[in-house]
């Protein structure tokens, strides 16, 4: 039992270029974001409706302070609704919240001194958004103290006692072959 209407496509259109404007003279700022507005995608009935699901969904995570679900579900909607312009922006926004949330984790393993978990933390926020350069940046910055702490631990440790040559007087011979 599907809904009436279920499966049919319908096309949401806003009007584009000059013959847009209904008078001459200047124009508003919404017939100026409509005229560069990309043509409108066909979506189906249900999709519009999913994707207002989606949407509900996400506002109530957001208001939860469920980042990484809210920018799940307003991805899913921006996917099933292309023409809905709110559903990315939303998303994007929230994506930036989950990038925070894993900086925020980052710092505390780092402040910990639990260097490996927090590279992994910005791993993760880099995976989300890679155009990020202060949590790339970050990442280096942990990689580079990383790399000094585990230095220092193989300086500190003790392998074995101090090789002691005893040269001997004399020419000697060297076989190279063993």
């Amino acid at each position: 039992a599907s809904p009436a209407g279920a499966g049919v496509p319908i096309r949401i259109a806003a009007p584009t270029g000059p013959s847009a404007k209904s008078s001459p003279g200047p124009q508003t700022a919404q017939a100026s974001k409509q005229a560069v507005s990309p043509a409108a995608v066909s979506v189906s009935l249900a999709n519009v409706k999913l994707a207002q699901q989606a949407y509900i969904r996400a506002r109530s995570a957001e208001d939860g302070h469920d980042w990484r679900g809210a920018y799940e579900d307003l991805t899913q909607a921006a996917q099933l609704n292309p023409n809905n312009h709110e559903y990315p922006v939303r998303r994007d926004i929230d994506r930036g919240h989950v990038v925070q949330m894993y900086v925020d984790r980052a710092e505390r393993d780092a402040i910990s001194d639990r260097l490996p978990e927090a590279r992994a933390e910005l791993g993760a926020a880099i995976a989300l958004d890679p155009t990020d350069a202060t949590v790339r940046e970050r990442w280096e910055e942990l990689s580079n103290v990383d790399a000094r702490v585990q230095m220092r631990a193989f300086e500190n440790t003790n392998l074995a006692a101090e090789v002691e040559l005893k040269p001997t007087a004399g020419v000697h011979d060297f076989d190279y072959k063993g």
